[in-house]
């Protein structure tokens, strides 16, 4: 997870950058939970993207690669389940 540059983070929140496959965040948010749902986006953003996920897939294909993409997301980064119960109270 990187910061957005200032250019970008006056008209966006947070981008996934598939070129990069990095997460990019605003420096500041007006609330934890704005942050931590922004993440959240940017992650299924990423996951799509990492799953190969086509919108014309049918639901149970894309609730699957999604559902396995996000096990991985959580398996790779046990700190992030904490920082979300935290930061969505």
């Amino acid at each position: 997870i990187v910061h957005l540059d200032a250019r970008t983070a006056r008209s966006a929140y947070g981008l996934f950058s598939e070129e990069h496959h990095e997460i990019r965040l605003r420096k500041t948010f007006k609330t934890k939970q704005q942050c931590a749902e922004t993440l959240m986006h940017e992650l299924l953003h990423a996951v799509w993207n990492v799953q190969g996920v086509n919108a014309k897939d049918g639901e149970e294909r894309i609730v699957g690669k999604m559902s396995m993409g996000l096990a991985q997301v959580v398996r790779d980064n046990p700190l992030l389940i904490a920082y979300f119960q935290s930061a969505l109270k």
